[in-house]
């Protein structure tokens, strides 16, 4: 087995898979470049089997790539030999949230939020759950909550404002859209937002 230093140098530079997909291709990559970091996380992972961040990358990879049942099965396994990463439970809240498990999503990053209260990805997932189920006013303030550890997250801002909308409160509303389309030109419209989306940390 390799040494532990080196497992986490190649994790490092194989993470910028991760912001090199969500450039080309906007929030889902282009399928090679996909394939390309399955590959690469295949390799950390078959260096070091126990290293809960390779599965939890490549977990992140696949749910990009819509393949969510082996993210979810990836996403398990990073928290079962992590279990203290909160990073790790919003990507698998992200991940049940697109597999419709809302109840699962919901104790992810509620489990987020309790291990790390700065994490601003808890928060916007935990905002996600209540959007769906309407309930506009607390969606309202955990994506508020998110926004403030996090004054750059665009689809906070563009989802509090949808929330906004529903409540009538319109010009609170058009600021935030304008704010969440100055962060985040891929924002176009409502109707192409990435719900299930958590944001990177």
């Amino acid at each position: 087995m390799a040494p532990l230093r080196t497992v986490t140098a190649q994790l490092r530079s194989i993470q910028g898979w991760l912001t090199l997909i969500r450039i080309a291709g906007g929030y889902a990559g282009p399928w090679e470049i996909l394939m390309d970091a399955i590959s690469d996380f295949d390799r950390v992972i078959s260096i070091s089997p126990r290293h809960a961040k390779g599965y939890d990358l490549r977990g992140s990879v696949r749910m990009d790539q819509g393949d969510l049942l082996k993210a979810l099965k990836d996403l398990d396994q990073a928290v079962s030999l992590d279990p203290r990463d909160p990073k790790t439970y919003c990507d698998r809240g992200q991940a049940r949230h697109l597999f419709k498990d809302i109840r699962g999503a919901q104790e992810d990053f509620d489990m987020a939020a309790k291990l790390n209260p700065q994490l601003a990805c808890a928060p916007y997932g935990q905002g996600l759950v209540r959007f769906d189920r309407e309930e506009w006013s607390q969606a309202i303030v955990y994506f508020t909550r998110a926004i403030e550890r996090d004054h750059e997250l665009g689809l906070a801002y563009a989802l509090r404002g949808l929330a906004l909308r529903r409540l009538g409160r319109n010009a609170e509303a058009e600021k935030d859209i304008a704010e969440s389309l100055r962060l985040d030109s891929r924002l176009k419209t409502p109707a192409r937002l990435p719900l299930g989306k958590t944001p990177p940390e």
